[in-house]
């Protein structure tokens, strides 16, 4: 019986666990004991949150998605190099070569000393199309995970409170059986007294009895009000700190998507933060406005990035115009060899973080799932949702 019994409060707690993963910190939070009482309402609420976690991890799989395609695009961009014949090889790298003498020529002419040097410069030219789109991007995850890193904080705090007061209810139930047992024998010595003064002296001891009794009817009134409050006051901590625990496991996955995404950014970029980004991207908007006041004056060097770009698209090159804007790893092996390393090193973060959110993807699927399973009566509702938010 005691086995049973254990299995199905277990199988109860993990309903609940369910029913609140979905739910905002806010929501979650607030919710009582009324959220025991399963209705359309709560199961719409639940199918919603899995839904918009579903949407969540599909948004990440697609940003996520179109990079790797991108990294895959240069990796073979660079197989197609790699394997040129030494008279193509030779056009490519004579057009590179005359591209770098016509740009190092300009910047001779160049008045003011240029903000972005290096790999900056390069990182900045070969990204330029998507960086103002991705400097907002950045911002948007930054403030993202700002209220993510607050609503986790939120949670511990909550969960300290919780456990506080599940802690001090036990310990009141503790106390309330060690007072039920001495007020329970002092009770005893009293009758026991009075029995006896009243066998050895005859007289009538009953109004002593019934206060007797009476106090020990009271305090056993208080104890039963008193157990069965602190009683109620650990279940439902007990049961709000496995809630708070789900939400701060639901957060971390959103923390895990946010940050990984936001490294990968950082390090392609080669920065520290989107204001880091935006500092560089203005300079580097300077100086091309800078040279675009000299490039007028040098058609020669864009007819040979067009015949370049033409060359490079005709040997079936897809990322052309970047390797235009970056003529020296045309031209140099070794350079060639750093920036397949470095797409390489990129695409295997990138393949580890589409295998983690498809992993997501499965676990939020079986929940659905089971969800459809458990509140059957409710099928229609959540087919709907499913429909709705186009989740198959």
């Amino acid at each position: 019986m005691g086995l049973f019994s254990n299995r199905k409060k277990k199988q109860n707690t993990n309903d609940q666990e369910n029913i609140y993963q979905w739910m905002t910190v806010e929501e979650a939070l607030e919710y009582n004991n009324a959220a025991s009482a399963t209705s359309e309402e709560s199961v719409k609420k639940l199918a919603d949150e899995m839904a918009d976690q579903m949407q969540f991890l599909k948004v990440r799989q697609d940003q996520t998605k179109y990079e790797y395609d991108e990294v895959c695009s240069y990796l073979d961009d660079i197989k197609i190099l790699e394997n040129l014949g030494e008279e193509t090889r030779g056009a490519v790298t004579d057009a590179a070569r005359m591209i770098i003498g016509l740009d190092e020529e300009k910047t001779r002419y160049q008045t003011g000393e240029r903000k972005i040097l290096g790999e900056t410069l390069k990182t900045l030219k070969l990204y330029e199309k998507d960086i103002p789109r991705k400097i907002r991007e950045l911002e948007n995850q930054e403030d993202y995970l700002a209220l993510v890193r607050d609503d986790m904080r939120n949670l511990e705090g909550e969960k300290g409170s919780i456990t506080y007061n599940r802690d001090q209810a036990n310990d009141k139930k503790k106390f309330l059986i060690s007072l039920t047992y001495a007020v329970t024998g002092l009770i005893l010595v009293i009758f026991i007294v009075l029995i006896v003064l009243m066998d050895r002296t005859g007289k009538d001891f009953t109004i002593p009895f019934f206060l007797t009794g009476l106090a020990g009817a009271a305090y056993g009134a208080y104890f039963i009000y008193e157990f069965g409050r602190c009683r109620t006051l650990a279940r439902q901590s007990e049961y709000m700190l496995n809630r708070a625990n789900v939400l701060l496991n639901k957060i971390k996955i959103k923390y895990v998507n946010t940050t990984n995404a936001l490294e990968y950014s950082y390090e392609k970029y080669g920065v520290n933060s989107a204001k880091e980004l935006k500092h560089k991207w203005s300079g580097f908007v300077h100086d091309r406005e800078e040279e675009q006041r000299y490039r007028k004056n040098s058609q020669l060097l864009v007819g040979y990035e067009d015949n370049l770009e033409r060359l490079l698209k005709g040997l079936g090159l897809k990322k052309a115009d970047s390797w235009v804007n970056q003529p020296s790893v045309l031209v140099s092996r070794r350079e060639l060899s750093e920036f397949k390393d470095g797409v390489t090193n990129r695409k295997n973060k990138l393949r580890a973080q589409l295998d983690f959110n498809l992993r997501q993807q499965d676990s939020t699927m079986n929940d659905i799932e089971g969800l459809k399973r458990k509140y059957s009566d409710f099928g229609k509702t959540i087919d709907a949702i499913i429909k709705k938010n186009d989740i198959d």
